[in-house]
């Protein structure tokens, strides 16, 4: 926010006071647009690489990871910042620097995301194989909540057990459930709480209907 106040104020001054609320409103709004896929998106990626190059509790200190998180938003906020300048003042060529610095973008996001998620299920298999093993959940629904690969098909796979349109519903509401299962036992550390008890019976009249 500090830094668009700051362009803003630029455009007004580079415009010697002329229409100092179109200069920066046009500046607003050619920052706002493409800023969730620009500013906002390299501050989660270098935030991400922070994370893996200092360690904490839930996640180990991978330090080529995070040199990589790092440095990649890093590059790419310079090629962002620096669009005019490689492109020459060709428009076409800023668009297409634009799209792809984007994309360069949202794969290097994805990556991130793919490698917290599988540290996210190794604990959601953690805390859920106590219930799969207790009856709770059927094997097959911990595999589509905690599996490696493909998890959107394999929940799709559980839910589709059932052989009618209500049947592949309520296993999809049984899913749901599941989670907040494992929401109420990280609260309560495994402790068998209210909201932990009320989660299973949940869990169960799903099943039942």
């Amino acid at each position: 926010m500090l830094e668009d106040m700051l362009v803003g104020q630029n455009a007004a001054y580079a415009s010697l006071g002329v229409d100092q609320v179109g200069s920066v409103l046009r500046t607003f709004v050619l920052r706002s647009v493409p800023g969730v896929a620009s500013h906002a998106m390299y501050t989660a990626i270098f935030a991400a690489g922070v994370i893996y190059l200092v360690g904490t509790p839930a996640q180990p200190r991978r330090v080529g990871r995070g040199l990589l998180l790092s440095l990649g938003a890093m590059v790419v906020h310079g090629s962002w910042d620096s669009m005019a300048a490689l492109a020459d003042g060709n428009g076409f060529a800023v668009t297409g620097l634009m799209l792809l610095i984007t994309a360069t973008s949202v794969a290097i996001l994805l990556l991130a995301l793919r490698w917290g998620s599988a540290r996210e299920r190794g604990y959601l298999r953690d805390v859920l194989a106590p219930e799969a093993e207790a009856g709770v959940l059927t094997d097959r629904e911990l595999a589509a909540l905690t599996g490696k690969r493909h998890r959107r098909r394999d929940r799709r796979a559980a839910r589709r057990e059932g052989l009618d349109r209500a049947a592949r519903r309520r296993e999809k509401h049984v899913l749901a459930g599941a989670l907040d299962l494992v929401h109420d036992l990280s609260e309560s550390g495994g402790a068998e709480t209210p909201d932990v008890i009320r989660s299973r019976a949940e869990i169960a009249r799903l099943r039942a209907r």
